[in-house]
């Protein structure tokens, strides 16, 4: 029969000796075994509580699970209220829009000048409308992800005259000059050229209703010093790149003012202070979606009295850059729906070799030749290739998986070997390698998947 500890206490404690040093050592026993039986009933209760505030705790987890997705559904919900609503609005609004146009064109008969002029007030207020419906179609495609880029180089300075054209005469009818301050020699930007015009147009928009005379825009190779206090004042991250910035002498915004201004629907000002009417309030809005989906960043400044300058910065142009936002995308679109997308690296084995014995623009030409070839006899409609000078490898993304994948291997194997069948005589003939890696299946982010293809190169 098993004995308790109690038990073997009193075991020990009846065979001792009765002398004073066995009296106090048997004090000791019975202290320690109450010593005992107050740790094991603090442990029980400690076991209690834990038990207790495991059970809150997830009560407490599934309460704001629930708090979560409640929240998201509420923000679908009000997203295609808003899609659907804008999309139901337009097609009356540009039947409307068109019998205007036909009644101001004389098509019913001659207007008096009053008629005239109501019709042009109404003209006026159903533009406005269209261009609300178009600020709410184009920000829920942004926040959604559904908005497709088309990044590459882009010259700034190119960028800018254009847009600046499109309002000199809007800006010589109300009095105010528009300078620019833009060196030629920028560094490109790597960014889509349509959303980055629209980003200067929104901009110079909202400058035009404030300024008193004057509008500056002005372009930067990003200064680090200011940008370091920026990054500092607004905890943003690095900001170096190239940098546009938009200012008017206009009434300036307070401070409590200029912490608001990116969010939805806001408006500063009252239309006294301004030129025309009032805006929808999401062209700010629409510019911040659209400058930090290019990985830049927007902020403004300002001061009451002093007018307000607007600055954005995007990334400077680099192939490394091409290459990785190349990757990012293909992948963020591939992920909500759990689609496979191929990896493959095209390296050029011996390009230290090439390079060195064949005329810099004979390389050039020939990798630029293989990246067409392959990009328009090889690859799909959503396929995407792209060249990497400095890893001198060749990026291919494929929206298939293994099987795709291999077709897609022999077809470049065979392009390469036609190109090079004629090799410059006495000239080293390029060696390729290639490596695969398939999102989700080997790879569950970019940088994993770019890095994975790179260590699976081996000769093609």
């Amino acid at each position: 029969m098993k004995t308790t500890l109690d038990d073997r206490l009193t075991n020990v404690r009846d065979r001792m000796p009765a002398d004073p040093e066995a009296g106090r050592f048997r004090h000791m026993l019975k202290a320690a075994g109450l010593e005992r039986e107050r740790l094991m009933s603090e442990l029980d209760r400690l076991q209690r509580n834990l038990r207790a505030s495991e059970s809150i705790s997830r009560k407490m987890l599934g309460e704001l699970q629930a708090e979560i997705n409640e929240r998201r559904r509420q923000e679908r919900m009000k997203d295609n209220f808003l899609n659907t609503a804008s999309h139901e609005l337009r097609t009356p609004l540009t039947v409307i829009k068109g019998a205007m146009d036909n009644l101001r064109d004389g098509v019913a008969g001659e207007f008096t000048p009053e008629q005239m002029a109501y019709l042009d007030l109404t003209s006026r207020h159903v533009e406005r409308l269209c261009h609300m419906i178009d600020d709410l179609l184009d920000l829920s495609r942004l926040e959604s992800g559904r908005t497709r880029m088309s990044r590459g180089p882009l010259h700034v300075p190119d960028l800018i005259e254009q847009v600046v054209k499109d309002f000199e005469i809007e800006a010589g009818s109300l009095g105010v000059e528009i300078l620019r301050d833009v060196p030629p020699d920028l560094p490109k930007a790597h960014a889509d050229p349509e959303m980055i015009r629209r980003v200067v147009t929104n901009l110079l928009s909202n400058a035009m209703k404030f300024a008193r005379g004057r509008i500056t825009v002005q372009a930067r190779h990003a200064d680090e010093q200011k940008v370091r206090r920026v990054e500092q004042a607004t905890l943003l991250p690095e900001l170096i790149g190239v940098q546009i910035t938009v200012t008017d002498d206009g009434p300036g915004i307070d401070a409590g003012n200029l912490k608001r201004l990116f969010q939805k629907f806001m408006q500063v000002h009252h239309p006294s202070e301004s030129r025309g009417h009032r805006g929808s309030g999401l062209g700010l809005t629409i510019c911040k979606e659209i400058v930090e989906l290019h990985q830049g960043r927007i902020w403004a400044e300002s001061r009451p009295g002093k007018g307000a300058g607007f600055h954005f910065v995007l990334p400077e142009f680099d192939n490394q850059v091409q290459v990785r936002t190349l990757i990012d995308e293909a992948v963020s679109r591939a992920a909500p729906q759990g689609s496979p997308v191929s990896l493959m690296a095209l390296a050029v084995l011996n390009a230290d070799t090439v390079r060195d014995a064949w005329p810099p623009e004979d390389f050039e030409q020939v990798t630029t030749r293989l990246r067409d070839e392959i990009g328009s006899g090889v690859l799909w409609k959503d396929d995407r290739i792209d060249y990497w000078p400095h890893q001198s490898m060749f990026v291919i993304l494929l929206q298939s998986g293994q099987d795709g994948a291999q077709s897609v291997r022999r077809r470049v194997r065979t392009k390469i070997e036609d190109l090079f069948r004629c090799a410059p005589a006495g000239l080293p003939k390029p060696e390729f390698g290639v490596g695969v890696a398939i999102f989700p299946e080997h790879a569950k982010n970019p940088e994993a998947l770019l890095n994975l293809a790179r260590e699976r190169i081996e000769p093609l």
